[in-house]
């Protein structure tokens, strides 16, 4: 029998030990993994995450006139927000042309759809596949028509099968000026939130129908199996909208409002996922938690396979609590979030987001300058297909709050990690030590392998440091009205501060261009490589080793 002083100094020496023993690896990262195990999700391989961008009014676009897949060979899909209708000029609170007649205020005059079809080519003419978002509902199509928050009718129509012979002759117009096939090729959606008041009627059956009738005039002219599918807002549920995955249950075994079958068919489902600004909460925890609860929720009713998405996302308002334009920030923050949020695609199988730009001026500039966020996505589009291995972390930070963590992927010839520090407030996070071991390479034991690495941080990828200080040192304040000047898509309105972004063009150009670095890497006589990174705040870096 132990006496009370005996067990006193027990637990001190037991906690003494454990402090040291964490004492040890503050500071001292511990990353690892190994590519002889099992892979991540089934052996699925790395997607392409960010294959998909957005137009909100397609109406005021202007459209690149060179294929734009060269320069961002991510970059496979332009989704048309509010594609067939919801607005006309002349209904009070419109400010936007949609509806696609002859004369909005008049359908019986019949349908226009050179507008959406001038759009579209547009988009072929970039090098890019239409994702065609149908909706809202054009505004005489509807009992009562109420135009929401997004400038777009919330009502549903008034009469299904009139609809569904609207969207049957808008299909059968692309199919004159596409050709069936490449219609058929496209990507579709029905309606953008479906579950928010601020977008349709909250009424989950009045939905269910609207996608019916869709789905059934689309097939009627395109055939089926069509790529076709929903955009949800789990983040809306409550008092702003009705549980999303209510959906899945009526396409797999409810009563097909156009049909009057059993089901309708659904090839993706998607989700919208925000954080509020910069450091709130600025650690991607909800997108983790939502893309748990939705890849749980397709399981249980057998749609493991179901791809999923996230059609529009990420920040919604900058630290000014302006509005982002492109809902992300120029801050060297972005990249170490876009990997962040890279990461948890990766792990809980969401196959893509669809960005609201890739440069500073959006899509249509000749000359464009990259903001750090799109140098992210093109170190990421070098892993698509390959074989995605766990990452183990162990150690403490040496500053509070830092995440650090990684994505390792093999393919036949290249071992890739892509690795960040990422810290949830813009202007936090302090340098961390990593130590990396990654085995599994047993074919190249006792080898030196050439590796080439890539680097994302304040000084190597990022031209926004030195644009900060050119508009301070200017005074640069045009900014577009009511939008946040952090955004990493530069609108400047004063016809002086524009000709002098353009005449520092150049030079913000050279800045942002990536330039790897070459190295060679031991393999131990175990098949491990091992090596060292200094990660400083928020930064990112891509290692590819040559096997």
């Amino acid at each position: 029998m132990q006496t009370r002083r005996q067990v006193i100094r027990r637990v001190l020496s037991s906690t003494v030990i454990a402090l040291v023993v964490a004492l040890e690896f503050v500071g001292c990262i511990r990353l690892s993994g190994d590519v002889s195990g099992d892979p991540l999700n089934e052996g699925h391989p790395c997607p392409n995450a960010w294959y998909s961008m957005n137009w909100f009014d397609y109406t005021t676009a202007s459209w690149p006139d060179h294929d734009v897949t060269s320069e961002y060979p991510f970059l496979a899909t332009a989704e048309i927000f509010t594609a067939t209708g919801g607005c006309y000029i002349g209904f009070e609170d419109c400010g936007t042309n949609r509806d696609l007649f002859i004369d909005p205020s008049d359908p019986s005059l019949g349908y226009n759809f050179d507008q959406l079809v001038l759009a579209l080519k547009g988009v072929r003419n970039a090098g890019l596949k239409p994702y065609v978002v149908t909706g809202n509902v054009p505004v005489q199509l509807s009992t009562d028509p109420e135009i929401g928050v997004f400038n777009v009718n919330t009502q549903p129509p008034a009469n299904f099968s009139e609809y569904r012979n609207y969207i049957a002759s808008l299909a059968e117009s692309l199919v004159d000026n596409f050709g069936l096939d490449e219609v058929r090729s496209w990507q579709w959606g029905v309606l953008t939130e479906y579950n928010n008041a601020d977008w349709y009627i909250l009424d989950e059956e009045s939905y269910f129908a609207l996608y019916d009738w869709t789905v059934c005039a689309l097939e009627s002219v395109l055939g089926s199996g069509l790529y076709i599918g929903a955009h949800a807002c789990t983040q809306c549920e409550g008092d702003r909208g009705w549980t999303s995955v209510d959906l899945l249950d009526h396409v797999l075994k409810g009563v097909n409002y156009c049909t009057g079958q059993i089901g309708s068919p659904l090839a993706f489902f998607t989700d919208s996922f925000y954080e509020s600004s910069p450091g709130n909460p600025g650690d991607m925890s909800d997108l983790k938690s939502t893309a748990q609860y939705l890849r749980r929720q397709l399981s249980l009713r057998g749609l493991d396979d179901l791809p999923l998405g996230i059609d529009e996302g990420r920040i919604l308002s900058g630290p000014d609590e302006l509005p982002l334009l492109s809902r992300a920030v120029g801050a060297t923050y972005q990249a170490s979030l876009d990997a962040l949020m890279f990461k948890i695609m990766m792990d809980y199988e969401v196959d893509y987001y669809s960005r609201w730009n890739v440069n500073t001026d959006g899509l249509l500039s000749s000359s464009p300058v990259n903001p750090i966020a799109t140098n992210v996505a093109l170190l990421t589009t070098k892993m698509i297909g390959s074989t995605l291995y766990s990452v183990s972390v162990v150690g403490l930070p040496s500053t509070r709050k830092d995440m650090v963590d990684g994505v390792i992927g093999l393919s036949n010839s290249t071992l890739s990690l892509f690795v960040f520090n990422h810290n949830p407030e813009m202007d936090g996070g302090g340098t961390e030590s990593v130590d990396v071991s990654i085995c599994g390479i047993s074919d190249h034991k006792n080898e030196n392998l050439v590796t080439v690495v890539w680097t994302l941080d304040d000084n190597n990828g990022q031209f926004w440091n030195v644009w900060w200080q050119d508009m301070l040192d200017n005074d640069i304040q045009s900014f577009l009205s009511g939008w946040s000047k952090y955004s990493d898509q530069i609108l400047l309105t004063d016809p002086t501060e524009i000709s002098y972004f353009d005449s520092r063009r150049s030079t913000y150009q050279s800045l942002s261009q990536m330039t790897p670095q070459t190295t060679t890497l031991p393999v131990d006589s175990d098949g491990c490589i091992t090596t060292s990174l200094t990660m400083t705040p928020h930064s990112v870096q891509l290692l590819q080793v040559q096997l």
